[in-house]
Parts: structure tokens; C-alpha cells; sequence
């Protein structure tokens, strides 16, 4: 990150004009289920032994403003297009930073503040913000190309959240049938109030915390979900509704329902199953749901909750090893799955069974 002091303090531009969407109507989105991502990214107790190798960290430090980082855990299917998360932070209480970026990246960039920040922010000399962002402020910047510069007066600490053009002309195709015609810019920077919007950023900035209990998958479908809500707000000022979803064939789903089956006792990504349904990621998570009514990370966990009631059927399997041997990360993963789809704890499970 290029950064420097301010040799002098320099006045605050006005307030440039910015226009806030705000809109609570539902767009489509395939992906909603009653599994909830809040209940699910509820941090373990610190003292939970971790029962897998801890993976990647999925939200980035930010080492140079504005520059998408490499997503973590693209494996399998590299080129799969996928959602890439960072912080920018600095937590000192004076001084003012100077940054710019000339990065031609192609990403929608998604700011959310997590505390009062006092700044400017321009492209090619243009005004783009000036004056204060307040906590859970989010900000939207298309990918406009140019020299992007920042002043900050203050300490920051911001979440940013990258998205490919890859990811969503993959969107655009699956929710309106067809091809975007061109390079898809939905907005070049605004300022959004949206609660749909804000619980999923709440969410993926839960995965700071939660080391991403739900697994890739979950991840990837907050990334669709994210990027669906975005297509759904800015095509529904112009008129464009949304495609019918037709179920998943059956053969299809038997294949995808027999993968997950063979695999549960390790991370299974979304980009896997739609390769083994022989569609597109928003393809297949969409006809998915409209085939069993559960989106693919939630139908995931309940067919690990099921497996494991059937190890703790048997005395000699702990219910630790039953948490390990069914993909859970923990233990209390695993009765935290179990809370909120049979309302008891494994344990209270157990000894029920036996009475």
C-alpha cells in the first residue's frame, strides 16, 4: 500500500452529492434458507479443540488499498469465479494517510465502515465521497478505471468485500436467462441502505471471527446471494424481472444427493457439486432449491446431523469422533447444527435414545 503523511492540513471538500438506493423489496434469490447465517456463525468457545487442520483465513489483511486480494480455499475448481475478502485497518488516533491505487481490476467493491471515519476519496481528480462515513456505512465502487486516491483524517477500519465481473455475468445468466450484454458496471459509486444487503455483510465479516463454520460452500453461496441481491436491486429500477427456476432434474439431484453422501466427512464446495450436476454454480444452487426447498449448505449440514445420530447410536463412538467423522469443525459446531434442527444437544440426543 502506498501511503504518505499530508504535509499540511488541507480543508474538508463539501459533501459531494451521492445517491443512496434503499429498497427492502426481495430480489431473487435461490440461496435464502431457514438455516440462519447468524445462528450459524456464532463463535465456538476458545477452549473447543479444533477437530480439523485450521484452514486459510478467509478475510485477508489489505497490504495495498483497493487491490483484490486472491480469494482463499478456490480449491477445487480453480476457476471457479468467487467472492475475495479483506480488512483495511489502522487503528492509530491522529494522523492523516495519504493512499492510491491505479489498479485495473474489473471487481465491484463493496466498503462497509465499522467505525466513524473523516475523509475523501476521488478517481482521476473527480470527487467521488467527501466528508464522514458512520459505522455500517456500505459503499459501493464499479470498476472504474483510473487513479484512485484517499485522504483519511482519522483511524480506520474497513471490510471490503471484492466482486468479479466473472461472478456476476455467472449471476446475470442464471437469474435472467441470457448473456449481460457487455461488461456489467451497476454502479460507479453509491452509497446503499438496504437491510438484505446488510445482513449478508454482517455475515461474511462473521467469518473473521467463526473460521467459516458453515464451510466453502456456505461462503460461496453468500457470495451468489450477495451478488444476486445486487443485480436484483439495480435491474429492478429498470424494469427486468427475473427468469422462472425449474427444479433440478432428478438425475441430477441423485447424483449431487449421493456426492454429498460419499463426502460428508470433509468440506465440500459449491463448485464441486455444480460440476457433478453438470451446471453453473447459480444454476444449480437455485434449482436445487426449488427441488428440496434447502439451499446446498443447509441441506449439507442436516445430512451431517443425520449421520451423525447414526454414529451415536453406537457406544463406542465419541461424540467428539462423531463431530470429526461427519465434516462438523468441532464439537460444539456439531451441537450447535443439532440445536437448531432436532432442538437438543448430541448428549441429551444420546441418552434419549438410550432410555
Amino acid at each position: 500500500m502506498t501511503s504518505r503523511d499530508a504535509g499540511s492540513q488541507r480543508s474538508d471538500r463539501s459533501l459531494a452529492n451521492s445517491v443512496t438506493i434503499s429498497s427492502d423489496s426481495e430480489s431473487f434469490n435461490p440461496l435464502d434458507d431457514e438455516f440462519s447465517p447468524e445462528v450459524a456463525l456464532q463463535a465456538r468457545p476458545t477452549s473447543e479443540p479444533r477437530l480439523q487442520p485450521a484452514q486459510s483465513k478467509l478475510v485477508q489483511s489489505e497490504s495495498h488499498w483497493r487491490r483484490r486480494p486472491n480469494p482463499v480455499g478456490s480449491e477445487p475448481g480453480q476457476n471457479a469465479s468467487r467472492i475475495a475478502l479483506s480488512r483495511w485497518v489502522d487503528s492509530r488516533p491522529v494522523g492523516v494517510t495519504e493512499v492510491y491505487s491505479d489498479q485495473n481490476d474489473d471487481s465491484h467493491i463493496l466498503s462497509i465502515v465499522s467505525h466513524k471515519i473523516t475523509g475523501e476519496i476521488s478517481l482521476d481528480g473527480r470527487s467521488v465521497w467527501s466528508g464522514q462515513w458512520f459505522p455500517n456505512t456500505m459503499f459501493l465502487t464499479g470498476p472504474a478505471q483510473g487513479c484512485w486516491r484517499g485522504v483519511v483524517r482519522t483511524s480506520y477500519n474497513v471490510f471490503r468485500i471484492f466482486i468479479p465481473q466473472s461472478l456476476l455475468v455467472e449471476c446475470h445468466e442464471a437469474t435472467f436467462g441470457r448473456a449481460p450484454a457487455g461488461p456489467i458496471c451497476l454502479f460507479e459509486s453509491q452509497r446503499l441502505e438496504n437491510d438484505n444487503l446488510g445482513q449478508i455483510a454482517r455475515t461474511l465479516r462473521g467469518f473473521e471471527a467463526s473460521d467459516a463454520l458453515l464451510g466453502p460452500s456456505f461462503l460461496d453461496a453468500l457470495g451468489l446471494t450477495l451478488t444476486s441481491r445486487l443485480l436484483g436491486l439495480y435491474h429492478s429500477a429498470i424494469g427486468v424481472r427475473p427468469s422462472k427456476v425449474s427444479p433440478l432434474a432428478k438425475w441430477r439431484l441423485i447424483r449431487v444427493i449421493e456426492y454429498i453422501d460419499a463426502h460428508l466427512e470433509r468440506p465440500i464446495y459449491l463448485a464441486e457439486l455444480s460440476d457433478v450436476a453438470g451446471l453453473s454454480r447459480m444454476h444449480f444452487a437455485s434449482q436445487f432449491r426449488a427441488a428440496t426447498g434447502h439451499a446446498p449448505a443447509a441441506y449439507i449440514v442436516q445430512c451431517r446431523v443425520a449421520r451423525a445420530q447414526e454414529l451415536l447410536k453406537r457406544q463406542d463412538v465419541s461424540i467428539v469422533e462423531a463431530a470429526l467423522r461427519t465434516g462438523f469443525s468441532s464439537q460444539a459446531h456439531m451441537t450447535q447444527a443439532f440445536r437448531k434442527i432436532l432442538g437438543d444437544t448430541p448428549a441429551r440426543w444420546r441418552r434419549t435414545m438410550g432410555d
